[in-house]
């Protein structure tokens, strides 16, 4: 019984047993302690990440619809500014262009009044005188002197030569007589000696008729369209009088008032 009894341990034993007793102790406890399973490690990763990138991508919509908001909001001020500069741009253009179109029309209208009144003076000196049936032995120079006669005018004083114009067809025997005046004074005191009877007729020359003859000034194409139109309307009641001075049409309107000057149908069109 002696020899089995243990015998203590000594200090130099303990000393040199430590390393041992430190890793069998180790063991032990990592053998009592609970360890993580793999599979846990991994989908508790998984989670984290699957969670910051959901994260990062809400943040990066948000950014995204921010980005295009401001975008948008940039486009509208943009549009509006342009459409505001565009709508400007239309009326100063307007604007510019109706001052074009007025300055245009003054212009035309200025051009036409120095026409008529150039055709005018290359043509003053003239006057027409209509109605007057062509005749195989008429004499013109007596034609004028018996109108002259009729109107107390002196003949002799007038200065005046006498021809006829060519017939706008052959049937047409009425053909225009154009009297030339050496002077503008004495052409206008025939036609204002014509203008106060206003009874000239073909009984006067000779004729056995009462048809009126009539004396005109001596116009440019442009004025005898514009009369023959004014005509027309003193037909249809818009004037109660028409007449030309100078190589101008004057025409007065129905509802009163005074002679007016009209140089363009724009302008008579306003008593139609």
């Amino acid at each position: 019984m002696a020899s089995m009894q243990r015998t203590p341990p000594t200090a130099s034993s303990i000393a040199n047993n430590t390393p041992s007793a430190n890793k069998r102790l180790r063991s032990d406890w990592e053998s009592n302690v609970p360890q993580a399973d793999d599979e846990d490690v991994q989908s508790v990763s998984l989670e984290g990440i699957m969670r910051t990138m959901m994260k990062q991508f809400a943040e990066t919509r948000q950014l995204i619809d921010t980005v295009r908001s401001e975008i948008n909001n940039q486009i509208v001020a943009v549009k509006t500014e342009l459409k505001c500069d565009i709508e400007s741009l239309k009326v100063e253009c307007t604007e510019k262009f109706q001052q074009q179109d007025a300055a245009l029309e003054s212009l035309e209208k200025r051009v036409d009044n120095v026409s008529q009144t150039l055709g005018a003076l290359a043509n003053r000196n003239e006057l027409i005188i209509s109605g007057i049936p062509f005749q195989n032995d008429e004499r013109l120079n007596t034609v004028l002197e018996d109108i002259s006669k009729h109107l107390d005018i002196n003949r002799s004083s007038l200065l005046a030569a006498a021809r006829r114009m060519a017939p706008s067809s052959s049937s047409d025997k009425n053909s225009l007589f154009v009297v030339e005046f050496a002077l503008k004074s004495t052409r206008d005191q025939f036609y204002s000696a014509y203008l106060r009877k206003r009874d000239l007729k073909l009984k006067h020359i000779g004729m056995d008729s009462d048809r009126r003859i009539y004396i005109n000034e001596s116009l440019t194409v442009e004025a005898r369209n514009l009369k023959s139109a004014a005509l027309n309307l003193k037909k249809a009641g818009k004037l109660t009088s028409v007449y030309t001075k100078h190589g101008v049409v004057h025409v007065k309107s129905a509802t009163g008032g005074p002679f007016n000057t009209v140089r363009s149908e724009d302008e008579l069109d306003k008593f139609s």
